[in-house]
């Protein structure tokens, strides 16, 4: 079973805003297996029973995928251009309220999450909690060795620095990166300074969810080792 903080359950079901929660516990009766919550950082098994004013507050069941996207797959839930998009590679129940937990552009493949759990959400995205991404990309040329030790530092480019936390050559013109941070197109930008060529670019990795042995185009739930890993 998992489990989550009281703010984000009572918020996620729209009683109030997250800053608010203590306040609307102040205010109100909560109740949760029978004993009263008092504080919003407290935590609760997510298929407790839960009762707000003497009324049962319906648990909502949250999901979470990991999808192996191909190139010319979209990450959005509508596009005006008819392109295919990601989520449609979802089965038709299963897609209904999930957003997908940052991007991979349009001509990149690879781990692509899909979760209905804002919460979660923001443990992967926002910069503060430093996740890593890992991606394996294939360019049409090697680099340098200068060029590698430049991309071994930060980059100042177009007035946007931007760093790598880690750099491995595999060979073949292949390489695996590492990021921390996320920026829009960060990799396709650094190896467009360098006038360099991506033939392919895969993410393999986020934080300790792998992609594996996940087939393109194809989804799977995610494990509950893989959800607690970004729990509080």
């Amino acid at each position: 079973m998992s489990s989550q903080r009281v703010d984000a359950y009572l918020s996620g079901h729209g009683l109030c805003a997250r800053r608010k929660v203590q306040q609307f516990l102040d205010e109100h009766e909560v109740f949760v297996d029978g004993k009263r919550i008092l504080l919003s950082g407290e935590r609760i098994d997510t298929e407790a029973k839960v009762l707000v004013d003497g009324r049962l507050l319906q648990a909502i069941r949250y999901h979470y995928i990991a999808l192996n996207k191909p190139i010319r797959y979209l990450c959005s839930n509508v596009d005006s251009e008819g392109r295919a998009l990601a989520i449609d590679l979802i089965d038709g129940d299963m897609r209904r309220g999930l957003h997908h937990v940052g991007r991979l552009d349009y001509f990149s493949e690879g781990l692509l999450l899909f979760t209905n759990d804002g919460d979660f959400t923001k443990k992967l995205t926002h910069p503060s909690h430093e996740v890593e991404k890992e991606y394996r990309i294939t360019l049409e040329r090697s680099l340098s060795g200068a060029e590698e030790a430049k991309l071994r530092r930060p980059l100042r480019i177009d007035g946007v620095e931007y760093r790598f936390s880690g750099v491995a050559y595999e060979g073949k013109h292949r390489y695996r990166i590492i990021l921390k941070e996320g920026k829009n197109r960060e990799i396709r930008r650094v190896f467009a300074f360098f006038s360099v060529k991506i033939l392919k670019l895969q993410r393999i990795r986020i934080g300790s969810i792998s992609l594996d042995s996940l087939a393109l185009g194809q989804w799977r739930y995610l494990n509950s080792f893989e959800i607690e890993g970004f729990k509080d």
